[in-house]
């Protein structure tokens, strides 16, 4: 779905939730909204049926067990924007030195 909050538009899912329905809409996606957890919005959905493409993270390759496996493993991920965007995220908090990151 495409949605818009005040005027700014993004991509999102909506989910449900027993007999609820959700919008899922990232931190980065309020702030440019200009709204916070909680408000009461008027929203707009709009149909998207463009593809959703994600970039493959560069060190997919060198994380353990990577290689052909975390290719074609990667590749088989669904489409959702959550389930490729989570990947990267963890390698990159995995493979990062320092101390570990909190989950986001």
């Amino acid at each position: 779905m495409r949605v818009t909050i005040a005027d700014h538009t993004c991509r999102s899912t909506i989910a449900a939730l027993g007999e609820r329905f959700l919008l899922g809409v990232s931190a980065e996606n309020r702030a440019a909204a200009g709204v916070t957890v909680g408000d009461e919005l008027d929203v707009e959905f709009e149909l998207d049926t463009e593809p959703r493409a994600s970039a493959v993270p560069r060190n997919r390759d060198a994380a353990p067990g990577g290689g052909a496996n975390a290719r074609s493993a990667f590749e088989a991920l669904s489409s959702s924007p959550d389930q490729r965007r989570t990947l990267p995220r963890a390698l990159r908090a995995a493979t990062s030195p320092g101390p570990p990151h909190p989950a986001r």
